[in-house]
């Protein structure tokens, strides 16, 4: 099972992991850990002066150089105007060697989800940027459902944004946020990757 990878940007903390599909490979994380906002736009300017570090590797990505985006987003189908949380990066072979060692999901993988079906993340709840990270595990059960999105019958924890969701039958989800909020968490919510698939990973 590929590993969790703690990222850094700016003051934020979070999680990625890698997706590979033949020689493409990409790192995915959650659009919030750049920006801090809840909702985005398709504005890059928002992203200009950011990048993110893969703490404890030697991976450092600028997400906008020159005038060039080097992530891939996807337009929410429910909000005009606004973007999932969720960010591809595609890799460079050398960019990829930094951080090989956490281990790729196969895009392959990816797959629906059933309402009631047991789920599980791993990621860095709780992160702090001045301590060694440390991963954790999470489950629960997808408890409901819309075109772009699941939600999880457990809450989240601040940290855990940008895990790979997991279920028996493959790749589901990226977690994201909660219906609740951060000093009082009830439900995780995701994103569903096989929605977005099409969109990103080509």
């Amino acid at each position: 099972m590929p590993l969790p990878i703690p990222l850094q940007c700016l003051t934020n903390g979070g999680t990625g992991f890698l997706l590979s599909s033949d020689n493409k490979k990409w790192l995915v994380t959650c659009i919030h850990i750049v920006t801090g906002k809840v909702e985005n736009t398709t504005d890059v300017r928002q992203f200009e002066f950011a990048s993110i570090n893969a703490l404890g590797t030697e991976l450092n990505i600028p997400l906008v150089v020159g005038r060039d985006q080097k992530f891939i987003a996807v337009s929410d189908p429910g909000k005009s105007g606004k973007i999932l949380d969720i960010m591809a990066i595609p890799l460079s072979d050398s960019q990829y060697s930094k951080i090989s060692a956490f281990g790729s999901y196969d895009v392959d993988m990816i797959c629906d989800i059933e309402i009631g079906e047991e789920v599980y993340a791993n990621g860095f709840a709780g992160i702090n940027l001045l301590q060694e990270p440390k991963a954790s595990s999470f489950f629960g059960k997808i408890s409901k459902a819309n075109t772009a999105r699941f939600v999880i019958d457990a809450p989240s924890i601040k940290g855990l944004s940008g895990s790979a969701v997991t279920s028996k039958n493959g790749l589901v989800g990226l977690m994201y946020g909660d219906e609740g909020s951060d000093e009082a968490p009830i439900a995780a919510t995701c994103v569903r990757l096989n929605v977005v698939k099409p969109a990103i990973f080509q």
